[in-house]
């Protein structure tokens, strides 16, 4: 990959040095041999600038775009690009997942602390259950004043309740529903990415991601 960054004043390999004459930067750097161009800069008109340069000398160039403010959406549009990211939207999205699952804030707020390799297995954990859609993400609490979780701490025989039954399908039990635990809070611990066979304590919090419909059959198990 190469990025051009009009703050810098001396470049390197990947990191070039940019600034008004954005079309000469993209052919001196061979824009016609690359697949893909990210415009990210925090001005719409220089991301509006490198995508309709970048489409001119490739016309079939995959293009993601950053939109910065509401009122240069018409503009943004106009560029058609594949993918487009606008930063409001994001920011509303994360702000409204922090307040309806404050669990996943405590998650990303632990992960950052973490390694790049940790970040993949979390990555391709989300992958594995929900593709390159949108993922959901939930708590689930095992609150004994429930019904259902009262019966599988207290009343249910065989092996210990573990997080493997929480993420099997109650109307076929042999089927694992597409959803996996990405972190579990006991009391004042927590452990990241836990496996399906840790076994469960009253009181415990999981945070799990997945398709909505396993959320919705996973809210089976309290009742």
């Amino acid at each position: 990959w190469k990025a051009f960054d009009p703050s810098i004043t001396e470049g390197s390999d990947q990191r070039l040095h940019g600034g008004d004459y954005i079309e000469s930067i993209l052919r001196d750097r061979g824009i016609e041999d690359i697949d893909a161009l990210v415009a990210g800069a925090d001005v719409d008109a220089v991301n509006l600038g490198a995508a309709t340069l970048g489409r001119r000398v490739k016309p079939h160039l995959y293009v993601v775009i950053r939109q910065n403010h509401a009122q240069d959406g018409a503009l943004i549009d106009a560029a058609n690009a594949n993918m487009k990211f606008v930063q409001s939207e994001l920011m509303v999205h994360e702000c409204l997942q922090r307040l309806k699952t404050p669990m996943l804030g405590r998650f990303i707020a632990r992960l950052r602390g973490l390694d790049v390799a940790f970040a993949t297995r979390t990555l391709e954990r989300v992958r594995a259950e929900v593709g390159e859609e949108a993922p959901h993400a939930w708590t689930f609490e095992c609150d004994v004043m429930r019904a259902g979780m009262f019966y599988a701490f207290f009343q249910r025989r065989g092996a210990p309740f573990r997080i493997a039954h929480l993420v099997s399908d109650p109307t076929k039990r042999r089927e694992r529903m597409r959803a996996s635990a990405l972190m579990l809070e006991r009391a004042h611990d927590c452990q990241l990415l836990p496996a399906d066979d840790v076994a469960l304590k009253t009181g415990d919090r999981i945070l799990f991601v997945g398709q909505n419909e396993a959320r919705r059959l996973q809210q089976r198990y309290l009742d």
